[in-house]
C-alpha cells in the first residue's frame, strides 16, 4: 500500500484521489488553487498567440510578448499564493530557477534563436 499523503502547504493528510486532493485545494488554499488553474491555462493561451501569430502572419515579437506575459503572470500568482501559505516573501534566484525557471530561460533563449534566424 502506498503511503498517506499529506498537504505540502498544511501538512493535513490528502485522501488519495485527485478530486479529493484538488477539493481540498480549492477550499483550504485558494489563492494555491488559483495559482494551478492559472498554470494550467496559461500554456494554452500561449498557443492561441502563437495560432494566431501563424495565421495572421503577425511580427515575431507578438509570441514572445506572449510569452513573457504568461511567464510574470504566472509568476505573480504562484509567488501570491506562496506568501499566502506562510512561505518565504523574497525567494533567492536559486529557488525561482529550481521553481521552473530554466524552463522558461530555454523558451526565451529558443524564440530569440527563432527571432535571429527569421530576419
Amino acid at each position: 500500500m502506498s503511503e498517506p499523503r499529506i498537504c505540502v502547504l498544511c501538512e493535513e493528510p490528502l485522501e488519495p484521489g485527485v478530486r479529493d486532493r484538488a477539493r481540498h485545494l480549492r477550499a483550504e488554499h485558494p489563492s494555491a488553487h488559483r495559482a494551478l488553474v492559472l498554470r494550467l491555462v496559461t500554456p494554452w493561451l500561449y498557443l492561441a498567440a502563437v495560432l494566431a501569430f501563424l495565421a495572421f502572419s503577425l511580427a515575431i515579437w507578438v509570441p514572445i510578448v506572449a510569452l513573457v506575459a504568461a511567464l510574470g503572470a504566472s509568476f505573480a500568482f504562484r509567488r501570491r499564493a506562496a506568501l499566502e501559505a506562510g512561505g518565504v516573501a523574497r525567494p533567492t534566484p536559486g529557488q525561482m530557477l529550481r521553481a521552473g525557471g530554466y524552463g522558461a530561460m530555454a523558451l526565451v533563449a529558443v524564440l530569440f534563436v527563432i527571432a535571429f534566424l527569421s530576419r
